[in-house]
């Protein structure tokens, strides 16, 4: 109960941070304190609502929900100029949040299975919020771009330079991208070592199909040089794939895989 209302004040709280940033209201629901108090207050839901088993698909999302919370947090205060950025970041985090309270508690894993499992968690969470960054990142890139083009240049100094959030950009989406990689790998050593079938799940297929996009963004990157607008529409299309792989789960099944294990 006492989880359940720190959840809904959570979600309150970031409901209160998206008015700050499109309507510039209440201010301080953007500042670095207010921020760390609803990572604070997340965190403390997901963990008295969880003792001795972790229902994975929803403490997922809450994790990638914190994370954002606490880039947003982090940029604010290391740089003010990526503040643009936050106006994406921190609907998506809400978006997170209302998928984990909207998801069924299934896929319960008890906290002595093996290293393998959380590392495989860890890591493909890690890449999804990576990947969010980099959407976020690419979105404000084709804004920029497109207010450039049309000369709209009214409070365009507010926004960082086209060439800072490719970078940031290609630095996200690279982490990310290592992530997943991982991620995916040590699931696969998880289920051998639990001699499980191998079976080609949605979600696995998804996943798949999820690191071709982005192992085909970079290469095209970094092999044939392709930069700017096309890795940003890169990261916008890649990461839409997420959300609908991550909602599937969410809704459509209740869990990440079929047979309950893993993520």
């Amino acid at each position: 109960m006492i989880s359940k209302g720190l959840l809904i004040t959570a979600m309150i709280a970031y409901f209160l941070s998206i008015l700050s940033a499109f309507f510039d209201k209440f201010r301080v629901a953007l500042s670095v304190q207010y921020l760390l108090a609803c990572v604070i207050l997340q965190s403390l839901a997901v963990v008295l609502s969880h003792d001795v088993a972790w229902h994975l698909p929803t403490v997922g999302l809450n994790a990638i929900s914190i994370f954002l919370t606490a880039l947003c947090g982090l940029l604010i205060y290391l740089r003010p100029k990526m503040k643009e950025v936050i106006k994406i970041l921190v609907p998506l985090s809400f978006l997170f949040l209302l998928l984990s309270v909207m998801m069924p508690n299934s896929s319960a894993v008890s906290l002595s299975s093996s290293w393998w499992i959380y590392l495989h968690v860890s890591l493909i969470l890690l890449g999804f919020g990576c990947f969010a960054l980099s959407f976020s990142l690419s979105s404000l890139y084709l804004l920029v771009n497109r207010r450039l083009k049309r000369k709209q240049l009214q409070g365009i100094h507010r926004y960082p330079a086209l060439e800072i959030l490719d970078r940031y950009n290609s630095q996200s989406m690279m982490v990310g991208f290592l992530a997943l990689t991982t991620g995916l790998s040590s699931g696969f050593f998880w289920a051998l070592q639990q001699d499980s079938k191998l079976e080609l799940e949605l979600t696995v297929i998804s996943s798949l199909l999820v690191w071709c996009w982005y192992a085909l963004g970079m290469y095209t990157r970094l092999r044939l040089g392709r930069r700017m607008r096309w890795a940003a529409w890169f990261g916008v299309i890649g990461f839409a794939g997420v959300v609908l792989l991550i909602f599937i789960s969410a809704i459509f099944i209740g869990k990440w895989h079929f047979d309950g294990a893993g993520p």
